[in-house]
């Protein structure tokens, strides 16, 4: 079954439903809370395949959508656990643009994957998608190093729509449903990895 986040989801003190009066990454945190813990994406299912031939974006075209999952891939890539682009953070972010964004907010959200695009063609004479991957960590790290406001936006919603994800909260990190003791100091050793909530 689909559930899909509406932007109804956030609501202000007074209970007046305004999703669009909190920065978009703020939003992001505020629908997760209220979301069922099953399922925390605003546009797939847990069970379908991140890339399901009958998943279409709603805010992005599919050239920007792949974008996305490059760009969130590089950020969170795959190791022993799958990577943003195999658990559907493109389709989390596409559905939060679409559903969660104003449209002043989703044209800056395209605006800043074109500005991307752009700075590849200026570094490297072809867009970002057609740069050598080790080009396109190079123009991520120094959007980074640059504190780049687009790109650190795009950093926060793959690590929320990653760890909000089936895979991100069970296989990435330790996930107890009900913790048992509390035990102020473990060694991260003895653990193995953090531990979701």
């Amino acid at each position: 079954m689909r559930r899909r986040l509406r932007a109804r989801c956030c609501a202000n003190a007074t209970g007046v439903l305004r999703p669009r009066d909190a920065p978009p990454c703020r939003r992001a945190y505020g629908c997760q809370v209220v979301l069922p813990c099953q399922h925390s994406s605003s546009a797939f299912s847990c069970s379908l395949p991140a890339r399901s031939p009958s998943w279409t974006s709603s805010a992005l075209t599919p050239d920007q959508a792949d974008l996305v999952a490059t760009i969130a891939e590089h950020i969170l890539p795959e190791t022993d656990t799958p990577g943003a682009r195999a658990v559907g953070v493109h389709r989390f972010i596409d559905g939060l643009v679409a559903d969660g964004y104003a449209p002043e907010a989703r044209e800056q959200f395209v605006a800043g994957l074109a500005a991307v695009d752009e700075r590849a063609r200026r570094a490297h004479g072809r867009v970002f998608l057609q740069c050598a991957a080790t080009e396109q960590v190079a123009l991520l790290d120094a959007l980074d190093r640059e504190a780049e406001p687009f790109f650190r936006d795009l950093k926060e919603l793959t690590l929320v729509g990653y760890y909000t994800s089936e895979v991100g909260a069970t296989r990435e990190l330790r996930h107890a449903p009900v913790p048992g003791r509390f035990e102020g100091c473990v060694p991260l050793p003895q653990i193995g990895r953090a531990w979701a909530v």
